[in-house]
């Protein structure tokens, strides 16, 4: 068989096609990875499929000296692979096109330290996952290239990625993944229906690289997901495009065409014309691309514009005379915007002509392709709710300016998981400036990359740039970026404020040189002592003149923050040590084992001096273990006593009840229900655990600022549990969180409720966070509380309620 040409993706595609991958045996050729690594069965030579380009391996947290090649190779290699030992290793393969698994097979190599717990989980876009099979307690694999195969509950749904995830210890109790070979068995579904192409768009992001590359969202429709030659997606109904009034030979599926064949495409002449484009489901859209091909009438004026009906436009982005598409005489210009997100997906997007194009006098709408960036609708709910609940929780501290340790690089990365975009390009923060100057923009006043562009405020007095954040945190430091001549911040203030209103100085600067003038950049930092009070708006507001002594320009291009989410725990000395110990324990005991193996295959006339070399090096080795066993010991001591702590607190209140606690205990009481109070706030009050018991939600709003009806009534209810001795659980017996809260809200069929904003309605439930527990409390005024005007509905959706309670609860 001749060596063939490595397959592209479109071959890769079209050779999966129709393929059904049944296995006969374990490691055998039937296998999909073996079918990719022979390039469709067609050479001889197998190479692995990752060094091929055709798939995508990745471990975490990875391991030294374990390729991700190694843990899914398809022959026997006798070489330990690994993850590091971590609660929750995964490793994860990315396909190059989706599959239905019916089977999949592991081999082991690596001693005692086999799998015996964890899940097979599938995902369309790496973030969301599903759980395809549980092992619990599962001693298959057992012993140096042992393998086993694992039949699969058959999904209706194809995935492109797949991963192991360890839910418990291994073989040799510890939490390494160990896997030295992977091979998946099913049926590839290259041509999807619609549906999955849909469905796969609400859960992907599309992020540019360069104008009409492959990553937009207008690409992958006509692509029928990335896994068909691209079709214009106009052409195959997938997405409608409406202009105002051709002109000439235009056509529709013109105006968003991706590939560039040099053609005019254009409205009639005629101001607020429009070009719209109908999705088939709802995205974000955080930048597009537009093609001008057509002479002297490139687009100067206009305004991208988006609708969740086609009836109602929001301005997402005004161009006012935006000469970034090229006028040539032949050929054609590209240029991409960023778009701020708005707080809601829209399916409807259009190009609305404002102004005159290049010509100066004319109102042509001239575009001869159209490319939609961001994510879908699950995509940016999903990252977006992961990033702000690992911020709550989280420790920024500084070790340079601008580093990437802060809390602004932290959201404009995912938390961590993404290329770094300006946050408030995100929806996640807002910055509003006061009367900005010239080109300066509200993003550009905490830009993370120095890019020695100037930016500012126009001058006078009480000048300010606040930003607002999606959580509360406290700040202890922060940082500056100044760059342009003459305009250097010297007397201005760093404030903090709950409600936008009320502010708070949390740092007085008078006469401060730090920041210095010059055509490149300048920072500093400040730290902010003596506040304790986590805050989610921040703002910078001048008090008087900047370095050229007379006018009161705020200038910045560049702000970051440091210190801690309002739920971050206290730090436990040395705790980030624990998992370096046990690397090293792990490591000595393989040593220790690899050199008595070498050792003991020594001719018989160096026994003795052997024995005495090993008795020697077993003494070492004992000691080493010893000392890092003591060393783990003490860490795992010093990182549990608080917990002890805790949880002595814990039962004595569940066992005592409220009415005793000081003002002290209910310091501590509240942060272990998730509802942390300042103690200067209970003092203040007087708020002992006799009053505790006796407050109303409308005073837990008032003094806990507890602003959501969820949260309110779940502290009631657990207060209830531990005042009647029942416990700190909140009862659900409904089992929901608030998502399966939306699913039911959406799906129950309540004829009076179509009067009602269904999507208002659900962004009032979601925001309000109304689980299970709280769905089954809910009142009439609650309901009106969350919209639901009508005493009528208020009532249907009360009997709905009441049919969904379990006979112990009714």
């Amino acid at each position: 068989m001749a060596a063939a040409a490595k397959m592209d993706k479109w071959e890769v595609a079209k050779a999966l096609s129709g393929k059904v991958f049944v296995r006969e045996s374990n490691f055998d050729k039937n296998g999909l990875l073996y079918f990719l690594g022979t390039q469709g069965l067609t050479q001889e030579t197998y190479i692995n499929p990752h060094l091929a380009g055709h798939v995508q391996v990745t471990q975490n947290p990875p391991y030294n000296n374990c390729p991700p090649e190694g843990f899914i190779e398809h022959t026997e290699k006798n070489v330990q692979m690994r993850t590091s030992s971590q609660e929750g290793s995964t490793l994860e393969i990315k396909l190059p096109a989706p599959i239905r698994v019916t089977e999949y097979t592991l081999r082991h190599y690596g001693g005692n330290y086999a799998l015996r717990n964890w899940v097979f989980e599938g995902s369309m876009n790496g973030t969301i996952w599903t759980e395809l099979k549980q092992h619990v307690n599962d001693t298959s694999l057992s012993g140096n290239n042992s393998t086993k195969s694992w039949t699969v509950q058959r999904s209706s749904v194809a995935y492109t990625y797949f991963r192991l995830r360890t839910t418990g210890v291994n073989e040799h109790n510890n939490h390494y993944l160990y896997c030295a070979g992977l091979e998946l068995y099913g049926q590839p579904s290259a041509a999807m229906d619609s549906d999955m192409v849909v469905e796969m768009m609400k859960q992907r992001h599309f992020e540019r690289t360069a104008d009409f590359d492959e990553n937009g969202a207008l690409f992958f429709l006509g692509s029928h997901g990335l896994t068909a030659k691209y079709i214009n997606p106009q052409l195959t109904g997938t997405v409608t495009v409406t202009p105002t009034n051709l002109n000439g030979d235009s056509t529709p599926s013109g105006f968003i065409e991706h590939a560039n064949n040099n053609i005019q495409n254009w409205t009639q002449n005629g101001n607020n014309y429009t070009l719209a484009v109908k999705l088939p489901t709802p995205m974000t859209v955080t930048e597009y691309s537009v093609r001008h091909c057509g002479g002297n009438y490139a687009l100067r004026n206009w305004a991208f514009e988006g609708s969740v009906d086609n009836n109602t436009w929001v301005t997402l982005r005004t161009h006012t005379n935006d000469d970034a598409l090229a006028v040539l005489e032949e050929g054609s210009s590209t240029a991409s915007w960023k778009v701020v997100p708005s707080p809601v997906p829209y399916s409807h997007f259009r190009l609305k002509v404002t102004g005159v194009c290049s010509d100066g006098s004319t109102y042509y709408l001239s575009c001869s392709g159209l490319e939609l960036y961001g994510m879908g609708s699950a995509v940016q709910r999903t990252e977006d709710m992961s990033t702000v609940e690992i911020l709550k929780g989280r420790e920024f501290e500084r070790s340079s300016d601008f580093d990437k340790n802060g809390m602004l690089y932290f959201i404009g990365t995912k938390g961590l998981t993404k290329g770094y975009v300006n946050p408030h390009f995100s929806g996640l923060v807002t910055v509003v400036p006061t009367k900005l100057f010239g080109g300066s923009t509200a993003h550009g006043f905490i830009e993370h990359t120095n890019n020695t562009v100037e930016n500012k405020t126009n001058n006078g007095g009480g000048r300010k740039v606040s930003v607002k954040l999606p959580v509360k945190v406290l700040v202890t430091e922060y940082s500056l970026r100044h760059c342009g001549p003459n305009t250097a911040l010297r007397n201005w203030v760093f404030e903090g404020s709950n409600d936008n209103s009320t502010w708070v100085e949390l740092r007085k600067h008078e006469n401060d040189t730090a920041l210095v003038d010059g055509e490149n950049s300048s920072t500093a930092s400040w730290k902010i002592e003596g506040n304790t009070v986590p805050y989610d708006h921040y703002q910078i507001r001048v008090t008087g003149v900047c370095s050229d002594g007379s006018t009161q320009t705020l200038s910045c291009t560049g702000l970051e923050l440091y210190g801690a989410g309002e739920l971050a725990p206290p730090r436990v000395p040395e705790a980030a040590d624990l998992q370096k110990i046990e690397d090293v324990h792990h490591e000595r005991e393989l040593q220790a084992e690899a050199e008595h193996a070498r050792l003991t295959v020594i001719s018989n006339t160096e026994l003795r001096q052997i024995e005495d070399y090993l008795a020697a090096r077993k003494a070492f080795y004992e000691s080493q273990l010893a000392t890092s066993n003591t060393r783990r010991s003490a860490m795992h001591e010093a990182s549990s006593g608080a917990q002890d702590n805790r949880q002595r607190f814990m039962e004595r209140v569940t066992k005592e009840g409220l009415l005793k606690l000081t003002t002290s205990d209910v310091f501590h009481l509240l942060p272990s229900l998730g509802f942390p109070v300042p103690m200067a706030t209970l003092e203040s009050q007087g708020i002992t655990g006799k009053v505790l018991v006796r407050m109303s939600e409308k005073a837990m709003q008032e003094v806990f600022k507890i602003t959501t009806l969820g949260a309110r009534r779940r502290l009631l209810l657990v207060l209830r549990e531990i005042a009647s001795l029942k416990g700190a659980t909140i009862p659900n017996e409904l089992g929901w969180d608030s998502h399966q809260v939306l699913e039911w809200l959406n799906r129950e069929d309540i004829p009076t409720l179509a009067k009602v904003n269904a999507k208002k309605l659900a962004s009032n439930f979601e925001s309000q966070s109304i689980d299970g527990a709280v769905l089954v409390t809910l009142t009439q005024d609650d309901l009106g509380a969350l919209g639901i005007k009508n005493l009528g509905d208020r009532d249907a959706v009360l009997d709905k309620i009441e049919h969904l309670q379990t006979p112990n609860r009714k």
